[in-house]
């Protein structure tokens, strides 16, 4: 991160803010200084002994954006959960698909309350993971499941899964390792969102005049900004010689991801015209955003799968986070052009 950028705000866990001036787009946050140092020692571990870095589950997090307007990052207030919000509440289980010692096909089952059997023993709707144990001499636990240290990329504490009880909702937010969530449907972009692909990440930023601005905060495009305005029909990213942003080389898809303006809205979608990429493309869990069934989401090199376990109710369906999620906006495909490839 550029020394201009410098100017700490302390937060949860030891995140850090960087502000330069008041334009979202030049909005910055640092990681905790442990998940750094571990992501750098794992690069370098990587490089020393020739090996090759799992794209599918690699991020640069030295720096992402953050949006102006999140207040997130506070700790969630305490929340008293009855025997009614557990019954009458959505459960959902939490399935291991990849790991390197989590085993995969384990699952967590978390309802309401939180999870059954946590370490932390604290009952009020969220649920924290990470690596940090049970503090012997104090008897204090940071952390409901506590993960292998080692598990590459997995923080002290990593992640925090919240319910709550007024739209009966489960929520995701990073907690300073980095957390993603794959990209499966259109997805409306909004300012301060951070897409990841291969070794890129990614800034959202739009402006009044439905202009959007994807700005590069590392990887081959590292600090390169491009400017899109909504008349342009798709805008596509990959190592196609036809996409607006081309990629020489490397390990993205031939259509990585496209980018589209539709009905007054910018979205996202991995690959294009239908075809998704082999890696994934994915969103940023830098404030709350919901889970859903057979969401995945991935934290350090794990994966992780969503079952919800209980129907969902109207209002559970209804609710803004989660439509913002599954809003599925008229594909590219529909979109007339003589410019959109065939095939992915």
């Amino acid at each position: 991160i550029n020394a201009e950028y410098m100017g700490i705000i302390l937060r949860l866990m030891g995140c850090c803010q960087f502000n330069r001036t008041n334009d979202s787009s030049n909005e910055f946050t640092s990681k905790t200084h442990d998940a750094l140092e571990h992501k750098q020692k794992e690069r370098h571990s990587s490089k020393g002994n020739n090996a090759q870095i799992d794209t599918k589950t690699s991020f640069n997090l030295q720096s992402v954006p953050v949006n102006q307007q999140n207040d997130n990052a506070n700790i969630p207030e305490p929340t008293l959960i009855t025997a009614e919000d557990i019954k009458n509440g959505p459960q959902i289980t939490i399935e291991v698909i990849e790991g390197i010692k989590l085993e995969v096909g384990t699952k967590f089952n978390i309802t309401p309350a939180g999870y059954a059997g946590s370490q932390r023993k604290v009952k009020d709707g969220c649920v924290y993971i990470g690596t940090q144990p049970k503090n012997e001499v104090t008897g204090e636990c940071p952390n409901d499941i506590i993960v292998h240290k080692g598990e590459t990329g997995i923080a002290d504490v990593h992640l925090m899964i919240q319910y709550k009880k007024e739209d009966k909702q489960y929520y995701l937010r990073d907690n300073g390792g980095g957390t993603f969530m794959k990209i499966e449907k259109p997805l409306e972009l909004v300012r301060g969102y951070i897409i990841s692909f291969a070794d890129s990440n990614m800034a959202i930023s739009l402006s009044m005049e439905k202009t959007i601005e994807l700005h590069f905060l590392d990887g081959p495009k590292a600090d390169q900004k491009f400017f899109f305005k909504n008349d342009t029909t798709v805008v596509k990213i990959g190592r196609n010689r036809d996409c607006e942003i081309a990629f020489e080389g490397g390990v993205l898809s031939r259509y990585q991801c496209s980018v589209y303006y539709k009905d007054g809205k910018w979205f996202i979608e991995d690959g294009i015209d239908g075809k998704e990429s082999t890696n994934g493309t994915w969103l940023f869990a830098s404030e709350m955003f919901p889970l859903h069934d057979k969401l995945i989401f991935k934290a350090g090199q794990a994966l992780f799968l969503v079952h919800l376990t209980k129907p969902i109710t109207e209002q559970f369906k209804q609710s803004s986070g989660y439509n913002c999620l599954l809003y599925t906006s008229p594909s590219p495909r529909d979109l007339s052009t003589s410019r959109m490839p065939s095939s992915a």
